[in-house]
């Protein structure tokens, strides 16, 4: 279990260096990242730029980061209508950015990462954009904490989360958190098979 330091807080600003690096940790060795980023001496610090450029444009301003009182994990929603709200001038810096980072591999991507956006119910859905906990910290309960607080939110309001996972291993853990399976789609590109996942709102009995 979490120890007692590990209070589940909203992040801020002060805290991006210390989200991204539980997010680059903790995706290091992903099946998704490693396929998009198949440079192992590069992954890290390509990852690093990625996560700044997401967590700092988007993330903090258009979304919810959450993390855990002794920043070992941590946990990025996105809102319904996140694509209306984020201005063109922010898409197009990560757009920059990303092209960068992923360089000749960038299109594919972009469209292995499309095809898995397409795959999402229609609805208005929260999207649980990605979480993480650091390896020398997993299995012990932070990851299911470090998302307790939104999906309760999510629970007392009756809204639907929606989320995407490479790791065969993920789809049990966030079975456990009410998700089910909706699509598994091998993508585009040789991407490794991505399970789409949607949740309910679990009615207080």
């Amino acid at each position: 279990m979490p120890d007692e330091h590990s209070d589940i807080v909203r992040a801020t600003e002060r805290d991006l260096d210390s989200v991204v690096r539980t997010l680059v940790l903790s995706h290091v060795d992903y099946a998704w990242e490693r396929w998009a980023l198949p440079d192992d001496h590069r992954r890290h610090t390509l990852l690093e730029e990625l996560y700044s450029s997401f967590v700092d444009h988007v993330a903090f301003p258009y979304g919810e980061v959450w993390r855990d009182g002794t920043d070992r994990s941590a946990a990025i929603w996105l809102p319904p209508d996140v694509d209306a709200r984020v201005p063109p001038e922010v898409n197009d810096r990560i757009e920059t950015i990303n092209r960068t980072a992923f360089g000749e591999r960038h299109d594919v991507v972009a469209a292995a990462s499309s095809a898995a956006a397409r795959r999402h119910p229609p609805g208005h859905h929260w999207y649980l954009a990605t979480m993480g906990t650091r390896p020398d910290h997993q299995r012990c309960g932070l990851g299911t904490a470090v998302l307790t607080p939104m999906l309760a939110r999510l629970d007392a309001s009756g809204a639907t989360a929606v989320l995407e996972t490479s790791d065969p291993g993920n789809v049990h853990f966030y079975t456990s958190l009410g998700f089910a399976t909706i699509d598994r789609l091998a993508p585009p590109g040789g991407a490794p098979d991505t399970w789409v996942m949607l949740r309910s709102a679990r009615m207080s009995p």
